[in-house]
């Protein structure tokens, strides 16, 4: 096991010797002389790259109160991360804490380069997340015994964020960090459709929610409050989309409505109207 810690990244390589006895002279953890590796020949190699450790971090801009916030990130070259949250008051949310005095740094682990941390339960308001690799050296300045370094009672959001930000970018610091801020809010959704249609083109309905993914959300288009038709789709990436048919309509205004799952609904009105004839359509030409 060749522990890289510390080590430089670039161009490294790897030689075997196969040998019926250890040689007396060498002990473990000494520089093979290169007349002994000469001497020996090299019975197998291999060679690698070490990268400097690639760090990401994303977060969701808004989310309903009571949908769970997703934050995940990648690390590659990391076994490990550490994950900060702050509310708007300055208090740590994440990791969980009872003593604000003293909030221990917990390691979220790291799977073929990628790392999640879920939070459930937020209140209403505006969040900070910093996301922490300690780098190449294995330490930081952002914590220490253990504990996040982040000031002690009465500072405000601001002042906690600008002492971790002191300690990640300090001289000799190689950490890698990522700073995000989202929100917690009511359930909402916007709706976009175009103001006139064409009878026989599609309505293209586009709409924006805060609503977690994979929650269904009913698009409709009626008349005089009767439905015509109705459409269930799920909410990806924030996002609602869908398509209504208006073939065998009647001129005429028409609501077109987004409903998603009976938390959020939004609703506008368009105007189908005929086809506009291109000049000569359906004409037989005269010889």
């Amino acid at each position: 096991y060749w522990d890289t810690g510390g080590e430089l990244d670039g161009y490294y390589g790897i030689e075997v010797f196969i040998l019926n006895d250890r040689p007396t002279e060498i002990s473990i953890g000494d520089e093979v002389p290169e007349d002994w590796q000469r001497e020996k020949g090299v019975d197998a190699s291999a060679s690698l790259i070490l990268n400097y450790p690639a760090f990401s971090m994303t977060a969701p801009k808004s989310i309903v109160k009571g949908d769970p916030v997703v934050i995940r990130g990648t690390a590659a070259g990391a076994d490990h991360v550490y994950v900060i949250v702050f509310n708007y008051r300055g208090e740590v949310m994440f990791p969980y804490t009872e003593n604000m005095n003293a909030v221990k740094a917990v390691a979220t682990p790291v799977e073929e380069d990628e790392w999640t941390e879920t939070l459930s339960e937020l209140d209403f308001g505006d969040y900070t997340v910093i996301a922490l690799d300690e780098g190449e050296d294995g330490r930081t300045k952002a914590i220490k015994n253990g504990m996040w370094e982040r000031g002690g009672e009465g500072k405000t959001i601001e002042q906690r964020v600008a002492i971790l930000m002191d300690a990640v970018t300090s001289a000799g610091s190689d950490d890698l960090y990522e700073k995000a801020y989202f929100s917690v809010a009511s359930p909402e959704v916007i709706l976009e459709v175009p103001e006139i249609v064409e009878i026989g083109t599609a309505i293209e309905v586009k709409a924006e929610t805060n609503i977690k993914d994979g929650t269904k959300a009913f698009v409709s288009i009626s008349v005089d409050s009767n439905v015509i038709d109705e459409t269930t789709v799920e909410v990806l990436s924030g996002s609602v989309s869908s398509s209504i048919n208006t073939s065998g309509l009647q001129p005429g205004r028409y609501n077109v409505a987004v409903d998603v799952s009976g938390r959020a609904s939004d609703e506008t009105v368009v105007t189908l109207m005929e086809k506009k004839e291109v000049a000569g359509e359906g004409k037989e030409e005269i010889a």
